[in-house]
């Protein structure tokens, strides 16, 4: 749908010089009417040396002289979960429209406040999974009724950390503070799961670990509201492999997302019944950064937020959602693994 009113030039700030120098800057720039002016590292040396490296005019050491100083219309952030958390609700005061990563933040009481505090401010989360070509065709073929209603859908993801096969420690490795297999890789299947099959019921969850307050295992069920069943095993510290698929079975036949490559997100194929491999169109601009292909369209529905006034997702619900998940899986894995329902937290 067209624009009644012209595009507005937007000034970008990016908070992160790891995903955010690598994914953010590029495709926020690639985006008619948008310009990144400045980007935020934890040194004021290495801010200038990442913002000479992308083009961008400014580096900060600081988030907050970024916000206050250049007074952008887009905070793109790329941060741990709990400091997410203070820059999002700091430039939420402020008016400034966000695009965040995932997880929202360390738990489902500051995920519900961002989400109260941002009313109607246009902010979206990085679920990126659904823009993937093989996903979206999945959908449609769910959707429509292709394979009958589903019985179960059952995810398997399995790999090894940069983090975990150097045994490094940090807030990567460290659940309570937002690191991780179940909030770094559970929350995009929790939210791709919803996506496909609509809410889930209840939740039953179990972490393991190398050491206290590492996750590294993640085993889960849950039961949606329309009477599938559903299972989980993400495996963080598995060096004999890499491979995430997802296979949906239906009263009329089945359905497997698979990726067993090293590009988390431009592996995919999409199979049918006996194997049948399944024709894809493309993604849309299409790069040799999976993560550029599929990020770019969620920023972009980001400015036509901005610019139109038309809601999108996903967004900070959407992120508060999952954030309640994942708050549901501890909650079991802390009970022994007992069911939750999630309608109740």
């Amino acid at each position: 749908m067209a624009l009644s009113t012209p595009l507005k030039d937007l000034r970008v700030g990016v908070i992160g010089a790891g995903f955010g120098q690598q994914v953010h800057v590029p495709v926020f720039n690639q985006i008619p009417k948008c310009e990144v002016v400045a980007i935020c590292a934890q040194t004021q040396e290495k801010a200038d040396r990442v913002a000479r490296q992308s083009g961008v005019a400014k580096g900060y050491a600081n988030w907050q002289q970024l916000i206050e100083m250049e007074r952008p219309d887009i905070l793109s952030i790329a941060t741990p979960p709990g400091l997410q958390y203070e820059i999002a609700k700091f430039a939420i005061r402020r008016g400034i429209a966000l695009f965040c990563e995932k997880p929202l933040a360390l738990n489902a009481t500051q995920s519900r406040e961002l989400t109260q505090l941002s009313h109607t401010l246009p902010a979206m989360v990085d679920f990126e999974f659904p823009e993937i070509p093989a996903f979206k065709k999945c959908h449609e073929l769910v959707s429509a009724g292709g394979i009958g209603p589903i019985r179960s859908i059952d995810v398997q993801w399995t790999l090894q950390t940069y983090a975990n096969q150097h045994g490094l420690v940090s807030w990567k490795t460290t659940t309570s503070e937002g690191g991780g297999a179940l909030f770094a890789f559970g929350s995009h299947v929790f939210y791709y799961l919803e996506w496909l099959l609509g809410p889930i019921r209840t939740i039953s969850a179990r972490l393991a670990g190398s050491r206290p307050g590492n996750d590294t295992l993640v085993t889960v069920k849950v039961n949606f509201e329309n009477g599938a069943e559903g299972s989980i095993r993400i495996d963080t510290n598995d060096p004999s492999r890499s491979q995430h698929s997802i296979s949906v079975q239906g009263s009329d036949g089945n359905l497997l997302l698979q990726n067993l490559g090293k590009d988390h997100i431009s592996g995919f194929d999409l199979y049918s019944e006996g194997g049948l491999k399944i024709d894809l169109k493309p993604a849309d601009g299409a790069t040799l950064d999976g993560r550029i292909s599929a990020v770019t369209p969620l920023a972009a529905r980001l400015v036509r937020w901005i610019n139109g006034g038309l809601i999108s997702a996903p967004n900070l619900t959407n992120g508060h959602r999952v954030q309640t998940l994942i708050e549901a899986s501890l909650q079991s894995n802390s009970n022994g693994s007992g069911e939750v329902g999630v309608s109740s937290l």
